[in-house]
């Protein structure tokens, strides 16, 4: 080192070396956290369609009714020796489709997760996943 001038940028060069590693462990944390919600929407819609497959083979409209009677429930998923619980609600509405002779209903099933949340401040169930469809009685 001639002079001053080469601590001024070595200092430097350490300042922007750990805004640097600042900047990457906060990426690291975004991307698990991106990572971690992927997860549970993916597990969400599963479950979602586990409920819509079970509601199509319903023949009648009093078993329908039976089987919404049982919700909201919980549905246990197991990962890892973990088990992560998701509330799964289901909400029907008659519906009347032109030209039809059939009795119609639309039918929401809603999947969430205390875990499953848009930002780390928003409230456990912030975010859920919702799938709808078409139910037809003769």
């Amino acid at each position: 080192m001639n002079d001053y001038s080469d601590l001024i940028f070595l200092m430097g060069g350490m300042i922007i070396f750990s805004l640097l590693s600042l900047q990457t462990n906060r990426l690291f944390q975004l991307n698990n956290r991106i990572q971690l919600n992927g997860e549970l929407e993916y597990n969400a819609i599963s479950i979602a369609q586990d409920e819509i497959d079970q509601i199509r083979w319903i023949k009648s409209e009093s078993a329908f009714n039976n089987h919404l009677s049982s919700y909201p429930k919980q549905v246990p998923l197991i990962i890892d020796d973990d088990t992560l619980q998701y509330d799964v609600d289901i909400n029907s509405t008659s519906m009347t489709i032109p030209g039809s002779s059939l009795n119609n209903k639309k039918v929401s099933v809603t999947v969430s997760n205390e875990f499953l949340k848009t930002n780390s401040d928003d409230d456990p169930g912030e975010r859920y996943i919702r799938l709808q469809f078409i139910k037809s009685f003769n």
